[in-house]
C-alpha cells in the first residue's frame, strides 16, 4: 500500500487577523443616463442589444414549440396506448 507522509500541524488562525479587500462603490444600472460615447459605438451596442433580444426571442419560441411537439406526441401516444 502507498504511504502518503505525514502533514505538517498548522497553527490556529483567527476570524480577526483576516483583511477582507474594500468594497467596490456602486455602478449604476446601464441606460439609466445617457451613454457618453461616440456615435458609432452607441449605435453599435444598440445594434447588438436588438440582436440579442431577437436571438432570445427566438430560443423561447423555439422552446415554446417544442414543448408543446413533445406534449401532443405524448398525448398521441397515450391515445394509441389506451386502444
Amino acid at each position: 500500500m502507498l504511504e502518503l507522509p505525514q502533514l505538517p500541524v498548522m497553527a490556529p488562525t483567527s476570524l480577526t487577523s483576516l483583511k477582507l479587500a474594500p468594497r467596490l462603490p456602486m455602478t449604476q444600472v446601464a441606460g439609466t443616463e445617457p451613454l457618453s460615447m461616440t456615435g458609432t459605438r452607441e449605435q453599435e451596442i444598440l445594434n447588438y442589444m436588438a440582436a440579442m433580444k431577437g436571438a432570445f426571442a427566438e430560443t423561447k419560441f423555439a422552446n415554446e414549440v417544442s414543448k408543446k411537439r413533445a406534449k401532443a406526441k405524448d398525448r398521441a401516444m397515450q391515445r394509441m396506448a389506451e386502444r
